[in-house]
């Protein structure tokens, strides 16, 4: 559990990071273009385990 908040704690800092580095703007286009490769690779793989059955 220490992991995870640790995780959450340094994903928020390098988000803090982005923002005030690249911009609002800049920084939601990168969160939208990694959201849906997130989606997509869930995706995948979900349609794989099931041909696995």
């Amino acid at each position: 559990m220490v992991g995870f908040q640790l995780g959450i704690v340094v994903a928020a800092g390098a988000g803090g990071v982005l923002v005030d580095t690249l911009g609002v703007e800049a920084n939601d286009a990168l969160a939208a273009a990694l959201l849906l490769i997130g989606a997509v690779l869930f995706g995948v793989a979900n349609r794989g385990h099931r041909e696995t059955r």
